[in-house]
């Protein structure tokens, strides 16, 4: 209490000298000067930008990032297309590990298309957008759509434009492709015991012909796998069997995950006019091929 009545006296005390001074001044003869008053400039401190928050990012591919909402939003729509599609839904490990490579895959997609000089603009982007918005029967339809697969505005157009930067450089991989490669024709005949294989495998090697065993097994198509390039098949030991034979050439027995099988090659052609789905599969291997390469000598970043 006495500081505040000291701080009050002194306030008054300042207050009187300045009335004091003015006062005098002002009956002193108007020809004398009065002393100028003395300004002082005090600098206004400048206003401080806030700090922008970086967006959290769920990884990054040479610096260009998938956002964590982005990402989250993608793995819901990952797995709702397997329940729809009637897919049981893998563990959460497998999910993570192939939505990551998915999204890699369109960054790495989307910046050699950009090396090579494709680009969009905005305008175009737009565009796009409009006519895909007309195409689902209007902006009410669109939205549906949008919400009921987990998309904002802002991430569907992200993800749209990746989609066509991707498209882009897909359709470069696949422009030289060969429309012929290196097949084998072959046919099999495929047991679930390994007692049985071996005991068809001796019949074969004392003169059995091929197609009439294998018609045994199967009445259709007589054990007839038709033509196929390498690294067509799904099981890859008969795959490498195939192609270490000649026309004629019988295999031992090939132990797989589906059964136990002998295979015969029954024609070989070095460049042979490929089937439409062996023709899609050289064109996936292309791009599979090209996006190793490409993330061998990227920065791939996965937050935790």
């Amino acid at each position: 209490m006495a500081m505040k009545q000291s701080k009050s006296i002194s306030a008054k005390i300042i207050f009187l000298i300045i009335l004091g001074f003015v006062i005098s001044g002002c009956s002193k003869n108007s020809q004398e000067s009065v002393p100028p008053i003395v300004t002082i400039d005090v600098p206004t401190p400048a206003l401080m930008e806030p700090t922008p928050t970086s967006e959290p990012m769920a990884l990054s591919v040479n610096g260009e990032g998938i956002s964590l909402i982005e990402f989250e939003q993608e793995m819901k729509r990952f797995e709702a297309g397997l329940l729809d599609a009637g897919v049981s839904v893998p563990g959460e490990e497998e999910c993570l590990q192939i939505v990551q490579d998915e999204l890699i895959n369109q960054l790495l997609l989307k910046q050699g298309a950009v090396d090579n000089g494709f680009s969009i603009s905005g305008e175009d982007l737009q565009i796009r957008i409009v006519e895909l918005t007309q195409k689902s029967g209007g902006a009410d339809s669109f939205s549906q759509w949008l919400e009921a697969t987990f998309f904002t505005d802002e991430i569907f157009k992200k993800a749209f434009e990746r989609a066509i930067y991707s498209t882009w450089m897909r359709d470069q991989i696949t422009a030289n492709v060969a429309e012929t490669a290196e097949q084998v024709h072959v046919r099999q005949i495929r047991v679930l015991d390994e007692g049985e294989a071996r005991g068809i495998l001796s019949n074969l090697q004392s003169g059995s012909d091929f197609a009439t065993i294998a018609g045994l097994y199967d009445p259709e198509t007589f054990g007839d796998l038709g033509w196929f390039p390498r690294g067509y098949l799904t099981q890859p030991a008969i795959d490498e069997a195939a192609f270490t034979l000649e026309p004629g050439g019988i295999s031992e027995v090939i132990k797989t995950d589906i059964g136990y099988h002998i295979i015969q090659v029954i024609e070989r052609d070095a460049q042979h006019k490929l089937a439409p789905d062996a023709f899609q599969h050289q064109k996936q291997q292309a791009i599979i091929s090209w996006l190793n390469e490409k993330r061998a000598v990227s920065e791939v970043v996965i937050t935790p």
